[in-house]
């Protein structure tokens, strides 16, 4: 369509102007000898007033052909702006995120890993639910963890539970519900105490990563608490073949606190 748009355009801009020479002509050649012949009139005194009084009328249409003219391009233009200025900051959105997430993978030290991985956070403009996955996808690819996933906290009558919202390489489908009460498992225990814990040896079958090369259990696994003032609003759980130290808890540690 948009490929169309200019040829249409520009045929209706020949049509407009060929419509305005064709209107000058009649008013000024063909309308006179019309109505003279309709009339029946002879004198020149007579022809004259035909012809001023097409004067007029030739003068008010283009009055009105022109002021119709000028608010069609003033509509166009006022139009295009506000499309054009809402594009650019669509853009300006997406190329500012998109670097904070190029600067990220460019750092080479955790500690300003984790001050731009905090910043990308802290500067969406998405509901809380897409900023844990993101931060779960932040974590898992500068960690090199295998899977991940992410817990909101929601409260129902007097209890408190983390609800599954988001996985890394890892899905539920949408019919299913993945929620533990505080105090339950791994990541409830978390959400429970607020304190991060470090697994260096994971059960096997705890948690498995299926591939095309077959299945297989991470070794390590850390599970972390965001919190908000005294509350608890989420947890974070990654898993991995690579080694989770102290260093990576730390970092891992530091962005969800700065989250938080």
């Amino acid at each position: 369509m948009k490929n169309l748009y200019r040829p249409f355009s520009i045929l209706f801009i020949v049509l407009f102007i060929a419509g305005i020479f064709f209107l000058i002509y009649y008013i000024f050649f063909s309308m006179p000898a019309e109505l003279k012949e309709v009339l029946g009139i002879r004198e020149a005194a007579e022809t004259e007033k035909i012809t001023s009084i097409s004067i007029k009328l030739l003068l008010l249409v283009g009055a009105e052909l022109a002021i119709g003219l000028f608010v069609f391009i003033l509509l166009s233009v006022q139009n295009k702006d506000t499309n054009e200025n809402i594009m650019y900051v669509e853009k300006y959105v997406q190329k500012q995120e998109k670097s904070i997430e190029t600067n990220i993978s460019e750092q080479n030290s955790y500690g300003e890993k984790a001050a731009l991985l905090i910043q990308h956070i802290t500067q969406l403009n998405r509901p809380f639910k897409d900023k844990m996955k993101a931060l779960l996808d932040g974590l898992c690819k500068e960690l090199e963890a295998s899977v991940g996933a992410s817990f909101i906290t929601v409260r129902i009558e007097d209890k408190r539970y983390i609800e599954f919202v988001a996985g890394y390489a890892y899905h539920l489908p949408d019919s299913q519900l993945l929620r533990f009460e505080f105090g339950e498992g791994l990541a409830g225990q978390v959400a429970k105490s607020g304190k991060a814990i470090c697994i260096n040896d994971v059960p096997q079958d705890y948690i498995t990563v299926i591939s095309g090369l077959g299945k297989a259990t991470p070794k390590y696994m850390m599970v972390l608490p965001i919190i908000t003032g005294q509350s608890v609003m989420g947890v974070i759980e990654i898993a991995s073949f690579n080694l989770l130290g102290e260093e990576e808890l730390n970092f891992a540690k530091q962005v969800v606190e700065g989250i938080g």
